[in-house]
C-alpha cells in the first residue's frame, strides 16, 4: 500500500504500510507507516522514515483511503 503526492515545491512524498518490524505475517499483522521524500521525480528517494510505532491493522483506516471495499 503505498499513498504518493506531489508537494507544492514539486517534491514527490511516498507513504507506506510496512512490516518490517512487526512479528508474524501475512496482509493483517501489526505494521508502522514510513515514508521517503524523492527530490528528482522519482528517480532515486532519500532513507525511509519511520512515522508511527507499531501498530494494530486497522481496516477502518483502510476502508478509507480506499484500500479495503
Amino acid at each position: 500500500m503505498v499513498w504518493a503526492t506531489y508537494s507544492k515545491n514539486n517534491k514527490l512524498l511516498a507513504v507506506w504500510r510496512d512490516k518490517r518490524n512487526g512479528t508474524g505475517t501475512g496482509f493483517y499483522q501489526p505494521s508502522d507507516i514510513y515514508c521517503s521524500v524523492s527530490l528528482n521525480n522519482g528517480a532515486s528517494f532519500q532513507s525511509n522514515i519511520r512515522l508511527t510505532n507499531i501498530s494494530a491493522h486497522d481496516t477502518k483506516f483502510l476502508r478509507k483511503m480506499g484500500m479495503i471495499f
